[in-house]
């Protein structure tokens, strides 16, 4: 893997770790 800039690894932390948190933030939220 090729090294990314500080804006790609935001961008791949929040896809990666920011859709899980925001699935288990929005489930009790919707309940």
């Amino acid at each position: 893997m090729r090294p990314m800039s500080s804006r790609e690894e935001r961008i791949e932390q929040k896809t990666s770790g920011g859709a899980c948190l925001r699935e288990e933030v929005v489930k009790p939220q919707g309940i």
